[in-house]
């Protein structure tokens, strides 16, 4: 089983009228992962809206790893509020990346 883990989320700012492109790395995952844990247990909005969620927190991990929340107006500390608030500014659509597309030492086992 092979996970790269690594994506491109298109965001749509819609308060600015600009486009977004954050690339998303394993570690941003892994702690969107452990805050979904934490923050989306119990929630009843059902599984569209948890995906819909966890990508949002993906996101904010990637600007956040990067420097780049106070530059797109996001808050430093991430819960439900401010998850749902990225969802009324942004749209977001998480696109997997393409074999290939990032460079490596040598290409995988076929």
């Amino acid at each position: 089983m092979q996970y790269g883990l690594t994506f491109v989320v298109d965001m749509y700012d819609f308060e600015k009228d600009e486009e977004l492109h954050v690339l998303t790395m394993p570690g941003d995952y892994i702690r969107m992962t452990k805050w979904a844990d934490e923050h989306l247990a119990g929630t009843t909005e059902g599984e569209t809206v948890t995906s819909l969620r966890r990508n949002y927190a993906t996101a904010w991990h990637a600007l956040k790893r990067r420097g780049k929340l106070a530059e797109h107006g996001m808050p430093e500390e991430l819960d439900l509020a401010a998850v749902d608030a990225m969802a009324d500014r942004f749209s977001i659509y998480v696109n997997e990346m393409e074999d290939g597309a990032l460079p490596s030492r040598q290409e995988r086992a076929k």
